[in-house]
């Protein structure tokens, strides 16, 4: 279960997080989609998907989510606030590309644990945007479409675009959106990357951070 939590700060403008819609189960698998800190497991799933995989200091959460779902699982969502979060200086919450590494090595092992999520490994590999230990495979007791990994794939790039983006590492954007530009030409065009490659080209870092206040 896990519903809406309040994050504030002295140097953030406190706001509520958390989905607003009930999404599919697949849908949890590109990444973290909700508080952990307003998330709870019952007893009985989390013995069936322990231990706790420590050395993914910051997802282990997101793997117990995984998990969960290929244990078949149910994951409710409810609309309650549960938590309150302060962001400071040393909050664990500011290391946005720890979080993307190891949400990747998660998304890694799915897919090698599928047996039709093995290209879906593969490419990730071939792109750099996996680090680390990625030899664990996970128990599975269910099974997801081609177009269902697929969407799970192509969300998981998106957020390595726009993290990427975030902290101008353009040279990384230009792979991952020539990799979906030549491969699903669909979805780069729905999700615009154009209009991103071209921003990132002719402005400047620095009117971008006085744009971003």
């Amino acid at each position: 279960m896990h519903g809406k939590a309040l994050l504030f700060g002295s140097n953030i403008k406190s706001k509520t997080i958390g989905l607003e819609q009930d999404i599919e189960p697949y849908e949890y698998l590109a990444c973290m989609r909700f508080p952990q800190s307003s998330s709870f497991f019952s007893k009985t799933m989390l013995a069936k998907i322990s231990p706790l995989n420590n050395s993914l200091y910051y997802a282990m959460d997101f793997e117990l989510v995984v998990k969960t779902i290929l244990n078949n699982g149910k994951i409710k969502r409810i609309n309650n606030l549960l938590s309150h979060y302060r962001i400071h200086n040393n909050s664990k919450s500011n290391n946005d590309f720890k979080f993307l590494n190891d949400w990747a090595i998660v998304v890694y092992q799915l897919f090698s644990s599928l047996s039709n999520g093995l290209i879906y490994a593969h490419e990730l590999k071939k792109l750099n945007l996996v680090t680390g230990n990625c030899d664990l495979n996970y128990n599975t007791k269910t099974t997801f479409t081609n177009s269902q990994l697929q969407s799970v794939f192509l969300q998981h790039l998106n957020l390595h675009y726009h993290y990427n983006y975030k902290f101008f590492n353009f040279k990384v954007c230009y792979i991952i959106s020539s990799y979906i530009k030549h491969n699903y030409n669909s979805y780069y065009k729905q999700m615009r990357y154009k209009k991103y490659n071209i921003r990132a080209t002719f402005i400047p870092n620095f009117l971008f951070k006085l744009l971003r206040k």
